[in-house]
């Protein structure tokens, strides 16, 4: 990438103008040209993400302050004798 295609503000070129910074035209680039830019940018994906596993699920349902709430007051009913209560 140029010093050039750093500091464009994409949002304010116009077409011509951002393809000419980026050296293509409105046909797009033959095969060889797209071989070469490729191997030097590499494949145009986004890396994925590793989804969390369950355990990280499970600890974060209790940070949720409703949830907290809920816990405190069940604990609330249960020092209170209210163990019926506290399991609803």
């Amino acid at each position: 990438m140029t010093q050039g295609e750093r500091k464009a503000a994409w949002q304010a070129l116009s077409g011509e103008d951002a393809l000419m910074l980026l050296e293509s035209r409105r046909e797009g680039l033959d095969a060889q040209e797209a071989a070469q830019r490729r191997k030097r940018f590499g494949l145009n994906i986004l890396p994925r993400r590793q989804p969390p596993g369950w355990g990280a699920i499970l600890l974060r349902q209790f940070t949720n302050p409703l949830v907290l709430l809920l816990i405190a007051a069940a604990t609330i009913s249960l020092i209170v004798g209210e163990g019926e209560d506290a399991a609803f």
